[in-house]
């Protein structure tokens, strides 16, 4: 590759994701680029909402704004009792509760009258009948804790109150996050310049209505973030909340009615009908073409090569139109993938292929063959059950192998592949590398097993709010692409066009790829009908 090119390729990668820093083959998006320990990424939902569940148990029982006057209430106690000032703070965080001294606590629960007793009793009480570690636990009477039975009602309080504030953007989420602020606010924790109230943190009563109450709660939002990091006290409370749900409410599995891209129609002959018919009109231009194609039967490699390819791209796109199944994910990415891929090497062997490249294409999977023979005469060797078996495909497989080369003038290559090329270079070279990024590279997901293809596919989110979102093993029910079967008959299509050019000199279009492109539109709307 000359100078200018790779620096035309750097300049593209440059232009995509300029912001990053490149360390070997990752980029580092730019808040990632501190030094480790600088920044810490935290969650509304996994990290702050444990801290913050007393809060949204009491704005539940009580309603936002009696919530508000009886944790401010609370937040003076404690206080108020407090020596150390650097621990002074709204004490908003259930955490917060694990620095009062045992002293202090002996002061402090006196001081809590009989109107905020019947507040906090049934709101931290419920807490601590699932969660005995729960930090606020010693706030609570132990008249009430052995007079009130709790039952599953209680649970489902605790599961109600998380599920209605798991989006941090909600009204009963920004709600615990304003009365939070604003516990800080009052006790000083937060500094305001002289002069400045305190904002009424009742005009979260107004969200999302108002642009005032908006912007309250963008700016909430924000100081939430350095939250953490203002906290002395650190706990396990947060992980042990979680993992204490995980114990005592079982999973939740999603329904399986799950809409199909292809309705479950009783009758799929339309599609079947056209599918059969482009197999069928589609090997007979095959044919045609190859009568037409100019053949050196004496140096017959590249013609062969070619053939090869796209007979794989007419039986790889014949399979796919015969069989709407084949159209549900991952499977139907999986064998589009192998058509891209067919289509890349094509590409390229077309238009910067030498002689010498058809012939190192195809040793190379003579070799392929060769090393696959080798591996079985080796295991061959024990006693085994199918030994009589192993021996006769080995027969098989040099006899072919031989039928072409020699096996033993046969070099074996177990680098990356035909050309010595991986197959992006084969994009770039023959300049369809849009064709390697935006379909091949992402298809390769389902191959591998990539997390943005198992999560998608084989992976459902548990429906109990207090587990924390994890995923559950899943089948469910796979969508169907209508687009899967139009994709490998473009497919096709393109490799067919390019072979007529190369191969007649004339570019011709497949008629077989036009007419099924024509005829499924209708045939789909009639399965719709029938669904219907």
């Amino acid at each position: 590759m000359t100078k200018k090119k790779k620096k035309q390729r750097s300049k593209s990668r440059v232009e995509i994701l300029q912001n990053h820093k490149r360390v070997g083959k990752k980029f580092i998006p730019p808040l990632l680029q501190y030094p480790e320990g600088k920044i810490s990424l935290v969650n509304w939902y996994r990290d702050f909402l444990p801290e913050f569940l007393w809060i949204a148990l009491l704005c539940d029982q009580q309603g936002y704004r009696a919530a508000v006057d009886n944790a401010v209430k609370l937040s003076d106690i404690v206080n108020s009792v407090v020596r150390d000032t650097k621990q002074k703070c709204g004490f908003c965080s259930a955490s917060d509760y694990l620095s009062i001294s045992s002293d202090e606590r002996a002061e402090l629960i006196p001081k809590i009258d009989h109107g905020l007793r019947t507040v906090l009793d049934p709101c931290l009480g419920t807490i601590l009948k699932f969660y005995p570690d729960f930090p606020m636990g010693w706030l609570v009477s132990g008249k009430w804790m052995s007079e009130t039975s709790m039952g599953l009602e209680g649970l489902e309080g605790i599961k109600n109150a998380v599920r209605t504030r798991t989006d941090r953007f909600s009204k009963p989420a920004m709600e615990c996050q304003v009365l939070a602020w604003f516990m800080d606010c009052k006790s000083g924790k937060i500094k305001f310049p002289a002069g400045m109230d305190i904002p009424d943190p009742n005009l979260i009563s107004e969200y999302p209505e108002t642009d005032r109450s908006r912007a309250m709660a963008a700016r909430v939002r924000a100081l939430l973030k350095a939250f953490a990091g203002m906290r002395e006290q650190k706990s396990d409370w947060v992980s042990s909340f979680w993992r204490q749900s995980f114990e005592i409410s079982p999973c939740e599995y999603p329904s399986e009615d799950i809409v199909h891209g292809l309705p479950e129609a009783k009758d799929l002959t339309g599609i079947l009908e056209i599918g059969a018919q482009f197999s069928s009109e589609g090997r007979t231009e095959l044919r045609d073409l190859w009568n037409k194609a100019r053949i050196d039967p004496y140096e017959p490699a590249r013609t062969n090569v070619v053939a090869g390819l796209l007979a794989r791209s007419l039986q790889f796109a014949s399979d796919i139109a015969q069989n709407p199944y084949l159209w549900r994910m991952p499977i139907g990415a999986i064998l589009i993938r192998c058509m891209v891929e067919t289509e890349i090497r094509l590409q390229w062997l077309i238009k910067c292929g030498k002689k010498e490249d058809f012939k190192e294409y195809i040793d190379f999977g003579l070799g392929q063959e060769k090393l696959l023979v080798e591996h079985y005469k080796r295991i061959s060797q024990s006693d085994r059950p199918d030994q009589q078996m192993i021996l006769d495909d080995i027969e098989q497989r040099e006899a072919w192998i031989n039928s072409q080369l020699y096996s033993f003038l046969l070099p074996v290559d177990i680098g990356g592949g035909a050309q010595g090329k991986d197959l992006r270079t084969l994009a770039e070279e023959a300049d369809v590398l849009d064709l390697h990024r935006l379909v091949y590279s992402p298809l390769s997901s389902y191959i591998h097993g990539h997390w943005n293809a198992i999560a998608r596919l084989n992976l459902s989110r548990c429906l109990n709010p207090l587990h924390g979102g994890h995923y559950l093993p899943e089948l469910p029910q796979r969508p169907t692409s209508f687009s899967c079967a139009l994709d490998a008959v473009n497919s096709y299509a393109n490799c067919y066009e390019l072979v007529s050019m190369a191969l007649t000199g004339a570019i011709v279009e497949s008629q077989a790829a036009l007419n099924y492109i024509k005829d499924l539109g209708p045939a789909f709307e009639a399965i719709l009908e029938q669904a219907d």
